[in-house]
């Protein structure tokens, strides 16, 4: 796009940064993180895709400053896949690869990797023309009617993939290859973030292979995980690096204790999630148990029990309270009273001689922070030596 400006032309330079600005994400995001970081949550980006799109047609100039920027997140749909698979295996004008090089992030659902016949998918020859990819998403969108997953999916290397987010179907497990947890897994060495969700009951996605070794997986992150999935991952998987646990919701139909007890000794941050059950059960004793070398503890304060009061640990030294409210917990009188508990009662130097800081975060402590008492409750925690820090995100 040029301007009849006396001033001339904007130089692409200044075209990249307002792209950059203009494609930005909520709360400054990186879908291709690979860091652990405090209650992010995961994130629909159909609009995003579309934004960028949008601005890649409306001229030559936009076209050509923002075609590497258009071709980092793509998402493989049945609809779309015989145009995304031409359009990746082009030739760039940049250089002697086509524009799967360009592709950073790949969300694939289960739609575009149905195997009704044992001819080789769509998803699978445009993965194969993007040898960088770093994050890959399978997400749980509802699928329209029944689906069928009759032959073999083929099985990829994923060589460059750090960040994997895999919501679990049961049907699609059973065909292997790229739609099987445990192979894929095995097929991506470099893995640092891992988020496994929705496998339940008897599906089969804990079962192979019987041992992983994922030597650089620093982050997991679990969402309603079946016993067999649990028992193969604290007793088969080597995870050395493993520093960071989130827990989005508790275990089903399996004690937590087993997840404390195999992985507690390595790790160094623990997150609790914002569900109705967490606080029905005490989570927060049995994790500080298990994991004597925590130095940080992340959770959903009006989601989360209160620990038991004879509770100790010497390595905390952060907690981060999330101030997400909680419907079932009632207000008023019932509200503070819990609140007084972790804050007041829970976070002395008695307990905690090694705290050094607790974050509020979220925007709902600006409206508990214009209640009086809330004031008085923070002074007293002061007192008591700890830095409070209002972090609003």
């Amino acid at each position: 796009m040029t301007s009849n400006s006396r001033f001339g032309p904007l130089p692409a330079e200044l075209w990249l940064e307002v792209f950059e600005w203009c494609f930005a994400l909520p709360d400054s995001r990186d879908l291709l993180s690979d860091s652990y970081i405090p209650f992010q949550s995961l994130y629909d980006d159909r609009e995003y895709i579309r934004l960028k799109a949008a601005v890649n047609l409306v001229c030559r100039q936009w076209r050509a400053l923002t075609l590497a920027i258009l071709y980092q997140d793509v998402h493989i749909l049945p609809s779309t896949a015989p145009a995304l698979r031409y359009a990746v295996g082009q030739k760039a004008s940049e250089g002697p690869h086509g524009y799967g090089q360009w592709v950073r992030r790949v969300v694939l659902p289960y739609t575009s990797t149905i195997t009704h016949t044992a001819a080789p998918l769509q998803a699978v020859h445009i993965l194969k023309y993007c040898p960088g990819v770093e994050a890959l998403s399978r997400p749980r969108h509802a699928v329209p009617g029944p689906i069928g997953f009759e032959y073999e999916a083929e099985t990829l290397h994923f060589p460059a993939l750090r960040r994997l987010e895999w919501w679990g179907n049961e049907e699609a497990e059973r065909s292997g290859g790229l739609n099987s947890l445990g192979t894929v897994l095995a097929h991506a060495p470099g893995l640092r973030y891992l988020f496994i969700g929705g496998i339940m009951g008897t599906s089969s996605a804990g079962s192979q292979p019987s041992d992983l070794a994922l030597l650089h997986l620093e982050t997991l992150r679990l969402n309603v995980i079946n016993g067999l999935l649990l028992n193969r991952l604290c007793s088969r998987w080597s995870l050395p690096a493993l520093r960071h646990v989130v827990l989005d919701s508790p275990l089903v139909g399996s004690d937590v204790g087993v997840l404390w007890g195999s992985l507690g000794p390595k790790l160094e941050v623990v997150e609790l999630g914002a569900h109705a059950r967490f606080i029905m059960t005490d989570m927060i004793t049995p994790c500080l148990h298990g994991c004597p070398d925590l130095r940080e503890l992340n959770y959903h304060v009006f989601f989360t029990i209160p620990p038991h009061p004879d509770l100790r640990h010497n390595s905390l030294e952060v907690v981060r309270l999330h101030g997400a409210a909680d419907q079932l917990l009632g207000e008023g009188t019932v509200v503070w009273k819990h609140l007084q508990w972790h804050l007041e009662d829970m976070l002395t130097v008695e307990r905690f001689p090694s705290l050094k800081r607790v974050y509020l975060v979220g925007e709902e402590w600006r409206i508990l922070g214009r209640k009086p008492g809330f004031s008085i409750m923070l002074g007293e925690l002061a007192a008591k030596g700890h830095r409070l820090d209002l972090l609003v995100y």
